[in-house]
């Protein structure tokens, strides 16, 4: 994919907290995110403010930084999946004393420009 970047405008919530630590675009807010679980546990509340246990990622923090930016070209993907002892064999052992045999996981990520872009990862983008 290549390389996609933009230059942080905005003076919303995400976007002020970003300038204020000298960070002024989308791939510097990447490798901030990325290195700083401090950063990221503070944004996080900007992003889920009302603290009813809602969980929130790197993928969520960029989606609602390029929404603060009218960046149209990302769209946040959510995804729900079944784990069970088939898919994943390494879960065998845990799953033999259960009731039940799989248990669903969700993950995000990120589509720019209709590429998947998965930032838990080294080759992000």
């Amino acid at each position: 994919m290549e390389n996609f970047n933009f230059e942080i405008l905005s003076n919303d919530p995400i976007s002020t907290y970003l300038k204020n630590k000298e960070i002024t675009n989308f791939i510097s807010t990447v490798h901030l995110l990325s290195s700083s679980d401090n950063d990221l546990k503070l944004l996080q509340e900007i992003v889920v403010p009302d603290k009813e246990g809602k969980m929130t990622n790197a993928s969520k923090i960029l989606t609602s930084l390029a929404v603060e930016n009218q960046i149209e070209k990302i769209e946040l993907m959510m995804c729900i999946f079944l784990v069970d002892a088939i898919t994943f064999p390494e879960l065998e052992t845990y799953f033999k004393d259960k009731t039940y045999s799989n248990i669903a996981l969700t993950t995000s990520f990120l589509k720019i420009k209709g590429t998947r872009c998965d930032f838990s990862t080294d080759n992000q983008y």
